[in-house]
């Protein structure tokens, strides 16, 4: 066990972060949402150009995607919002069948949600081991 984690049922001289960490993450995630809905809508054009034409399948995939990504960008603080962001990445991934150019977008954003999740658990890390600005006594 390493010196600088707590043992078992052992509290920690670290309280809570003077600025909420989560507060700043959720606003990036928003954020990456509200980037992707602006990418999706901008595929629409491509699946007019490329595929022969939007259909209403098509269209309205994209369209209710995006809606629903911005939708998303509101909804950060529940405790479901992680899921529901990696549900629509799934989503994104899925466009492929509109046309395969969204589904590539759909795995570099996949690639930025991972990244992201990666620091979520960094932030996490951080904040049990005292390492946050404003956390030290």
């Amino acid at each position: 066990m390493s010196s600088d984690s707590p043992a078992d049922g052992e509290t920690t001289q670290f309280g809570e972060p003077t600025k909420d960490p989560w507060k700043a993450f959720r606003g990036v995630l928003a954020g990456v949402l509200i980037l992707e809905a602006i990418v999706v809508l901008l595929g629409l054009p491509i699946v007019a150009k490329l595929s022969g034409g939007v259909t209403w399948v098509s269209g309205g995939y994209l369209v209710g995607l995006a809606l629903l990504m911005i939708a998303g960008g509101g909804l950060q603080r529940r405790p479901w919002a992680m899921p529901y962001n990696l549900a629509l990445q799934v989503a994104f991934v899925a466009g492929w069948f509109a046309h395969p150019s969204i589904g590539v977008i759909g795995l570099i954003f996949a690639g930025v949600w991972g990244y992201l999740l990666w620091l979520r658990r960094d932030v996490q890390s951080r904040m049990k081991r005292g390492l946050l600005p404003g956390q030290r006594d």
